[in-house]
């Protein structure tokens, strides 16, 4: 019943995930989903468009970066992820779509719902619908360098394996922006000189 009782559940999750246990780390992510709703805060009034939405939004205002903040949307990323390994295709496929059928997405949270579409599509070896969801994390402006490096560079090379050299050029170079380390700067530019040729 306390406010940090979605982050335990939501950490115990990770665990069973990194340790292989899929089953109990489904259990865990769906526990810190629902645990605000099962034990709402004081004071707090549901709206009716509430009810009908996934996605928790953080709180705003000028000390909002202090107020706990809650894990239900990264649990739901985690509970797809997780769903991915477990081979559970369908059901992580559905949650996704609820997700970006959700009116309170936004945009640096649909960048990440691409991200999962992108794990879920190379898992399952449909490369063109992960090369658009790649594209998509890549165009996300909030999302970390990192990982935008990583999706340019991973679209690059599922353009340049299905033969469309100028897009695998533009990815490898997007990548390049990013000042990736010595290997991946080094596998960019031989990918741009084999697109070229």
């Amino acid at each position: 019943r306390t406010k940090w009782a979605d982050d335990l559940s939501f950490l115990m999750g990770q665990a069973y995930y990194y340790k292989g246990d899929y089953e109990n780390a489904i259990a865990a992510f769906r526990y810190a989903m629902l645990v605000q709703d099962m034990y709402p805060t004081k004071g707090a009034v549901k709206q009716v468009s509430d009810k009908l939405s996934v996605v928790k939004n953080k709180k705003k205002g000028p000390l909002g970066w202090f107020a706990h903040k809650p894990v239900k949307n990264d649990a739901i990323l985690w509970l797809c992820r997780t769903l991915v390994e477990n081979k559970k295709y369908g059901e992580a496929e559905s949650v996704l779509d609820l997700l970006e059928s959700d009116k309170k997405t936004d945009r640096f949270m649909k960048g990440k719902v691409a991200l999962e579409h992108a794990y879920l599509a190379i898992k399952d070896e449909d490369f063109v619908l992960a090369t658009e969801s790649l594209t998509k994390v890549a165009a996300t402006k909030k999302m970390p360098k990192a990982i935008k490096l990583r999706a340019s560079f991973l679209l690059a090379q599922l353009s340049f394996s299905q033969h469309a050299y100028d897009k695998a050029e533009r990815a490898y170079a997007a990548a390049l922006n990013y000042h990736p380390n010595l290997e991946m700067d080094f596998e960019a530019r031989k990918g741009i000189a084999l697109s070229k040729v």
